[in-house]
């Protein structure tokens, strides 16, 4: 069996101002060889799940690179069909700064999650004119992520289609970890089946990272570990 994965680096824009963040997404798929058991390559690789990895706070260096994320993404990031690292605003090379409130920084996210729920990943315009779009787009076509029908014309290939995901696990560290538990509630994204792996949740320091919102992080927080019990 060979597990084929494609990394296509690129930059999505952002549903609060139209920023453009920084993304790396990865397909991954399993190929069975002539004569294996029906069924191995899917139990490899579950083409229905997806991670999303949330950074730690961007001024002191946090970004999607991040070793503790490349860690975890190195022991499960292969065995799902769809994995998005996403620098939010003032990380890597994604416009804009790191808000006061976090609230920017839940609508990156969202960004995202819309793109998943809608199955197109959106490439920013500016970013990404025609012709890179549609190298972009033949890369995939080569290795067999994207149907040859998807789009002939630069015009066509403003998205890259997704697969159809119903299990996305938001993976956040530190500042990550308090944006992934606040942008969703049991009520945001029922199609994704949305769970949380919050890692070293800033607990402490909320205060500082999100100026007089620390009583509602708290809340969204308590509300999201509530939701998993």
């Amino acid at each position: 069996m060979l597990i084929d994965s494609y990394e296509l680096a690129c930059f999505v824009e952002s549903r609060h101002d139209g920023r453009a963040l920084e993304a790396v997404v990865r397909f991954t798929q399993a190929r069975s060889h002539p004569g294996e058991p029906a069924g191995a390559a899917s139990s490899a690789v579950d083409a229905t799940r997806a991670i999303v990895y949330l950074h730690a706070y961007a001024p002191l260096g946090g970004n999607m690179r991040n070793k503790v994320l490349h860690e975890i993404d190195r022991q499960v990031g292969r065995r799902v069909g769809l994995t998005v690292g996403l620098n939010m605003r003032g990380a890597g090379r994604s416009d804009g700064r790191t808000s006061w409130t976090g609230q920017p920084e839940q609508e990156d996210v969202r960004s995202v999650l819309d793109m998943l729920s809608a199955r197109r990943l959106r490439l920013h315009a500016a970013r990404h004119p025609p012709a890179d779009r549609l190298a972009l787009l033949r890369q995939l076509q080569a290795r067999g992520f994207a149907d040859a029908a998807d789009g002939d014309a630069a015009d066509d290939v403003e998205c890259v289609r997704l697969p159809r995901v119903s299990h996305t696990l938001l993976c956040g560290y530190s500042y990550g970890a308090m944006i992934s538990a606040a942008v969703v509630g049991p009520e945001e994204y029922p199609q994704l089946g949305i769970d949380h792996a919050h890692i070293s949740y800033p607990y402490g320091v909320v205060w500082a990272l999100a100026l007089h919102r620390r009583a509602w992080y708290l809340q969204r927080l308590a509300d999201a570990v509530a939701a998993a019990a």
